[in-house]
């Protein structure tokens, strides 16, 4: 049994929580999914944006269209926005 695919879907994981922290959501969610799709699951670059485009929809039109609430934006994206268009 190989241990080395387990230990990599949890550094991936690992990896999306860090992601949340610092991006936010919006890019966080999209940018994991385009890197699973591309990395781990060997579609092509076009499908795996795809994926990544239409999980940005979804999350925004559900979250902050539908349900009118914020998202975590991330401590980067909230220090650029605050540097830039403070």
């Amino acid at each position: 049994r190989r241990v080395g695919r387990e230990i990599a879907c949890f550094a991936a994981m690992a990896m999306c929580v860090v992601l949340i922290w610092l991006l936010g959501f919006l890019v966080a969610g999209p940018l994991f999914v385009f890197l699973w799709m591309w990395l781990w699951g060997k579609k092509t670059l076009r499908n795996s944006l795809y994926g990544a485009g239409f999980t940005l929809a979804f999350i925004w039109l559900l979250f902050e269209g539908l349900l009118k609430y914020e998202l975590y934006r991330g401590v980067v994206v909230l220090w650029l926005m605050d540097k830039f268009f403070g």
